[in-house]
């Protein structure tokens, strides 16, 4: 897919939004729950997976779902993390909650991923250790998310022109509307999100 420069200007807006929004916070060790967008921000807290998939979640308006994967990565230290890429025809992008900076997979510290998983749910493997346990989280966590047109363009519009911008109560009402999908009037009462 070719980004064109709107869909960038989104990406790294709502990249520094969630940042802004979402605190990083460690699961308890032996602990691997996947909250989805709700949860998420009803906490205001959430770990790498968490944070990634809220992500994914508000980016399926604009961007193809098979256009978005959730990238499992090693760190130049060699821990396991969780990031959010945006597959262009040149690139993949990296959406970090370590970062509001949006670099390419190539400039990222964290080399080829270990698995990644698309807005659909295709698993794409280099002879990782992924379980379908692995894949069930996903498929519970992105399964209850879905967002309306209006309120998302809502979303994007205040992301785009301030990147960061976004309080965690607004982003919070957003996701009243994630859960319900309550189609646009305007499009005919029709699910307008692509894919």
């Amino acid at each position: 897919m070719h980004l064109n420069r709107s869909q960038i200007q989104l990406v790294r807006g709502i990249n520094a939004s969630v940042n802004a929004a979402i605190f990083y916070q460690r699961e308890e060790p032996g602990r691997d729950r996947w909250q989805n967008l709700t949860e998420t921000l009803e906490l205001c807290a959430g770990d790498c997976e968490d944070i990634a998939l809220a992500k994914m979640v508000l980016l399926q308006t604009w961007i193809p779902a098979d256009d978005l994967r959730l990238l499992r990565v090693k760190t130049g230290g060699g821990e396991a993390h969780m990031v959010l890429g945006v597959r262009s025809e040149s690139a993949c992008l990296v959406l970090d909650n370590r970062s509001n900076s949006v670099v390419t997979l190539e400039e990222s510290e964290y080399g080829v991923p270990v698995y990644s998983i698309d807005g659909r749910g295709q698993v794409y493997s280099r002879g990782g250790n992924l379980t379908a346990a692995r894949i069930r989280k996903f498929d519970e966590a992105i399964g209850k998310d879905k967002i309306s047109s209006k309120d998302a363009v809502r979303l994007a519009s205040r992301a785009m022109v301030a990147p960061g911008s976004l309080t965690t109560e607004e982003i919070r009402a957003l996701a009243g509307s994630v859960l319900t999908q309550v189609p646009d009037k305007e499009q005919g009462g029709r699910d307008v999100r692509p894919g």
